[in-house]
């Protein structure tokens, strides 16, 4: 191997690289641009030019694809706060039921912005979409590939007691008892 192909190696370049090479024999769609996008997020360091230009060619293939605009919404140089801001709303539009982060995701840009009520709100949205699940997700769930927002749901809780500490004090404990359910679950990986 050439110092070169080591040093790509090492910075996770040819990962993508190679993922490319393995899809080009067939036809790409909105789907392989995420795949796109979230291997260039996978690089070291991620590489978010590669990863907002897949997620942006995704939603030309599809406009419907919610990954497409969240992804964007995340990325540093995904546009302006205000753009981020919007897609990451869009992007709970187009998928308000199968993705926790897109609520955890938009209340972090929200808060960002300094915009605490928005960030409240959107938390709020999160905790009632998904208030039938109050307990760590495990393999025996309906969806055992859910066990990766297992971190997601003790974050949404975790913030959602931060918020609501002084003004319902009540309501801020039974979060973070939420939170510290979800945040020893296992993970994907770890059966």
């Amino acid at each position: 191997m050439y110092a070169s192909e080591k040093s790509q190696l090492a910075r996770g370049e040819r990962n993508t690289d190679a993922l490319k090479r393995a899809v080009s024999a067939i036809s790409w769609n909105a789907a392989t641009h995420i795949d796109f996008a979230l291997a260039a997020l996978n690089e070291t360091p991620p590489n978010f030019g590669s990863a907002v230009a897949s997620a942006a060619r995704a939603g030309v293939f599809n406009q419907w694809e919610s990954q497409a605009p969240f992804i964007i919404s995340q990325c540093p140089n995904g546009g302006t706060l205000e753009a981020r801001i919007a897609l990451g709303t869009r992007a709970i539009q187009l998928d308000p039921y199968n993705r926790p982060q897109y609520y955890w995701g938009l209340s972090r840009l929200l808060r960002q912005k300094g915009d605490r009520a928005g960030e409240l709100s959107i938390l709020l949205s999160a905790a009632q979409r998904y208030a039938g699940i109050s307990g760590p997700i495990g393999p025996e769930f309906p969806r055992p590939n859910w066990m990766e927002n297992n971190i997601t749901f003790a974050s949404i809780y975790s913030r959602l007691s931060e918020l609501l500490k002084d003004s319902q004090p009540t309501a801020a404990v039974l979060y973070a008892q939420l939170a510290r359910g979800f945040q020893g679950a296992p993970m994907v990986g770890s059966l």
